[in-house]
């Protein structure tokens, strides 16, 4: 019973370890992504998402 009691106990340590961990990884300060990217990568971005649209047109029942 000792033995089960011990597993136990360090399976909750670590379960608690590992919560802790990811809250303090995903309270971290970041970057929103739009504002971190380049106006040249927005426009290339842009211009992919246009031609994609334009190529879908094609499929589209009139």
């Amino acid at each position: 019973m000792r033995k089960f009691t011990n597993i136990c106990g360090i399976a909750l340590a670590c379960l608690s370890i590992a919560g802790v961990s990811t809250v303090a990884i995903n309270s971290g300060l970041t970057i929103p992504t739009v504002a971190a990217a380049s106006r040249e990568n927005i426009d290339i971005a842009n211009r992919d998402i246009a031609n994609y649209l334009a190529n879908c047109q094609q499929y589209e029942l009139v």
